[in-house]
């Protein structure tokens, strides 16, 4: 398994040579690759890293580091252009996506360890370092911080202690021994939090930022308190819509058209606070008929009064359009109505497209689950995580003030 050492650096390039140095001295892993997050400001103090590494190694016999093993990372601000030293809002917001896209694809190869290294950097990158590694680290990686004793970690020229007698000069103009430095690693432990995360949620990709993925992760976390979780269906898509407090849209679920139709139909009877739809013993035809009248809205048209399961299939049959049930689904109703199986199977297929694309806690909210008990009586999961009982009525535990439906 290869081995790299990640480390963010602004003006102290220092803190890469002092972590190999004690990586070598506790008799850690030797990285096989070097990786360096900075500014171009940062990358000009780089000048002469390759040649302090290769001294380094041979200081204490090290095996060398060629330099296509050393790769410096600039990264790019709103703009595209790389940064300089990062001081607007939006040069910190392309920040933490640059940084979270490179942990991300450091932690995905599993034949790759990381060392993540915070020693260096403006704050706000070695925040975004930490906070990364703990959303996306795995067992085996590390995380660690190095420790300089004085005055050497504000001598300029100091690289690492050496193995002989080095001389500088302080900025007060003392005469130090590099020799004498004492440099400790101090490794950090973090929570790992990657396996609460769903699995296309680890691809991060320009439509989820990094403010945007710990804005899901918060928003499962706070909605028992806070309220701010909106959950939108819009007519003339089959998907869902996460917003957040400010009318922000985080995250598009898209659903199949018959789990959409389903979904749609057990929130619009949860949101009008009638009769809740419950799960059918055997073939329900009550539940058909609310299943077809909502697939037909989405084909944009209106369902008649009174109409018969065998009516409104026999009109979604004749439907045209992008939302148009399948042929075998639509023959599949007509012989078996709606069946406690019909109803399990869609309630898990949607829970499925949720968890694959949502955190656990925010997931949560948005779930199919029995909400009342057999009188009607509604479950407060804003007091108490529960359910109702196992014959009450099905919605979402979220607040039926929090989900808008179109028509």
């Amino acid at each position: 398994m290869s081995h790299t050492l990640l480390s963010v650096t602004g003006m102290s390039p220092a803190v890469i040579t002092e972590t190999l140095y004690a990586i070598a001295r506790d008799g850690l892993r030797w990285p096989d690759r070097i990786k360096v997050i900075t500014t171009t400001v940062g990358r000009d103090q780089l000048h002469d890293l390759q040649t302090t590494l290769d001294q380094l190694a041979a200081d204490y016999g090290c095996t060398p580091l060629a330099p296509a093993q050393v790769e410096i990372d600039v990264v790019r601000g709103a703009d595209g252009l790389e940064v300089s030293d990062a001081r607007s809002l939006e040069d910190h917001e392309a920040l933490g996506d640059f940084i979270m896209q490179c942990v991300r694809n450091l932690t995905d190869d599993p034949d790759r360890s990381v060392h993540a290294s915070i020693a260096g950097g403006r704050k706000t990158m070695t925040f975004y370092l930490g906070y990364a590694m703990s959303l996306l680290g795995r067992p085996g990686d590390l995380l660690s911080h190095v420790l300089v004793s004085e005055p050497f970690e504000s001598v300029k020229a100091f690289r690492y202690p050496t193995p002989y007698s080095q001389a500088l000069t302080t900025f007060a103009g003392q005469t130090v021994d590099a020799r004498d430095a004492q440099v400790v690693l101090a490794d950090i432990p973090f929570i790992r939090m990657r396996d609460e995360l769903p699995p296309l949620m680890l691809q991060l990709t320009e439509s989820l930022s990094f403010r945007d993925l710990v804005s899901l992760i918060n928003l499962g976390e706070l909605e028992a308190h806070k309220r701010t979780l909106t959950l939108e269906l819009p007519a003339d898509m089959a998907e869902l819509r996460v917003l957040d407090g400010a009318g922000t849209l985080l995250r598009r679920i898209e659903l199949g058209m018959l789990d959409y139709a389903f979904y749609r139909m057990v929130l619009r009877q949860y949101l009008a606070g009638e009769e809740l739809v419950r799960r059918p013993a055997l073939g329900d035809t009550d539940l058909l008929v609310l299943l077809c009248e909502e697939a037909l809205r989405l084909q944009g048209e209106i369902p008649g009064k009174d109409q018969t399961p065998t009516e409104l299939l026999g009109q979604l049959e004749d439907a045209e359009g992008p939302y148009r049930l399948r042929d075998s689904t639509l023959n599949s109703l007509r012989t078996n109505a709606l069946t406690g199986t019909f109803f399990d199977t869609r309630c898990n297929s949607i829970k499925s497209a949720l968890e694959s694309v949502l955190p656990r806690k925010l997931c949560r909210w948005l779930t199919l689950c029995s909400v009342s008990d057999e009188d009607g009586d509604l479950a407060n999961f804003y007091q108490a995580w529960g359910s109702g009982s196992k014959g009450g009525g099905y919605g979402i535990p979220l607040a039926a003030s929090s989900i808008i439906l179109h028509d």
